[in-house]
């Protein structure tokens, strides 16, 4: 017999409410399985749920593109009434050196029991010159005689055309330099020197000579000053021994510098070198070409620049040194330079940073790409001494971000 199942309301409900869940559940399926591998993108735009941020860029460094060097001026304070004497020529600057030797011929034959000047037999006549730091470069020495008046407080330059002087000077003939090891400079001069200078000038009662770089030789010499106050130069300053024979009886005298100085001309660095140079400033000069790579909207997030140098054709010690951005006045075609920023030069250092509104300036357009000069501000104390640095190829560390997706 077979037999009849009969449904009430309250389940044909049920089960109809079940039905609708399956369905659903089915459909569902379905719309995921049928969205597997469809990459097409929701009619409404995914932008308005999340919009994707922009990436953080950093570029190889970027090379300087040429250069040059620039003569600022000379900074008279570092000229005259020093207590620091250089000679040699390196790196777009010449320095010589004067000394003064006071001697009174008829005081000194006098003291020997002489009775006069010309009884008196000068044998030779020796000056030495103690060396603060061993030479840089292949040391060639010349002397020379000053042509015209000079004392410690001269100030060879002028100061309102930023150049510096010249000092007429004679070869003397019969003179000669040159180092004996490290530490010391021997020059020696013919006698019948000292007795032309004291024919031309009686009243005088000194000797002058200017030791100078010889024509093309490279090398740079600090050397110890008549004022110098170093512990370790006691009994070390410049000296002149005057060997002379009174009546077959041979003396020395000996007498230390009355005066010294120094004072350097501008020579001019070789054609694409990078000088950075206090007193008689020298300024670089380069530009960085930013690559077409950089996406339009890029924000800069950081700038430093890359500075590489050669120790040995440098020469310095505490200095201060400026980033400037070069200004080109359309009207007028003047060259401006404003600063950027300051920095104390560090050889351990490897990279300074730069504002990056400049770059981002260039980046947008809004400021033009001239380039970036370095300076050396007077107003800072610690410029006032002789300093110079020989760069090469400054480079350029950009980190920028891309603006988000469109």
């Amino acid at each position: 017999m077979k037999r009849t199942r009969v449904i009430g309301k309250g389940n044909v409900a049920r089960y109809m409410n079940m039905g609708r869940h399956q369905l659903c559940a089915a459909v569902l399926a379905a719309a995921l399985l049928s969205g597997c591998g469809n990459r097409q993108e929701n009619p409404v735009g995914s932008d308005l749920v999340t919009r994707a941020q922009g990436r953080v860029v950093e570029l190889p460094l970027i090379p300087s593109r040429g250069g040059s060097t620039r003569f600022e001026g000379t900074f008279s304070r570092g000229f005259g009434n020093d207590s620091r004497l250089m000679v040699g020529r390196m790196s777009g600057l010449v320095f010589r050196s004067l000394f003064r030797f006071s001697l009174d011929a008829d005081s000194l034959l006098s003291a020997s029991g002489g009775s006069g000047a010309a009884e008196l037999d000068i044998l030779a006549v020796r000056i030495l010159i103690r060396k603060r730091t061993s030479t840089r470069g292949s040391e060639v020495l010349e002397l020379r005689r000053p042509d015209q008046a000079w004392n410690e407080l001269d100030e060879f330059v002028d100061t309102l055309r930023h150049t510096a002087l010249d000092l007429a000077s004679t070869a003397i003939e019969g003179a000669t330099a040159a180092s004996v090891g490290d530490s010391l400079i021997q020059i020696d001069l013919p006698p019948a020197y000292l007795w032309s200078v004291a024919r031309e000038n009686p009243d005088a009662k000194a000797f002058d000579v200017m030791l100078q770089p010889a024509a093309d030789a490279r090398f740079f010499t600090s050397l110890v000053s008549r004022d110098d106050v170093l512990a370790d130069n006691v009994n070390r300053l410049p000296e002149m021994r005057l060997t002379f024979s009174i009546d077959g009886d041979t003396r020395t005298h000996v007498a230390v510098a009355s005066q010294d100085t120094y004072w350097a001309a501008r020579d001019g660095p070789e054609p694409g070198m990078l000088v950075l140079a206090t007193i008689v400033r020298l300024s670089p000069v380069f530009r960085f070409d930013l690559p077409d790579s950089i996406p339009k909207g890029a924000t800069v997030t950081a700038s430093e620049l890359r500075l590489n140098y050669d120790r040995s054709q440098s020469m310095f010690g505490d200095f201060v040194f400026s980033v400037e951005r070069i200004n080109v006045d359309p009207a007028s075609g003047d060259t401006t330079f404003s600063l950027v920023n300051t920095w104390q030069f560090d050889e351990q250092a490897a990279s300074y940073a730069v504002d990056q509104s400049l770059v981002q300036g260039w980046l947008s357009g809004t400021t033009r790409n001239r380039g970036l000069a370095l300076s050396t501000p007077v107003t800072d104390s610690r410029n006032w001494d002789v300093n110079w640095v020989v760069f090469h190829n400054p480079m350029l560390k950009l980190i920028y971000s891309t603006p988000p997706d469109p």
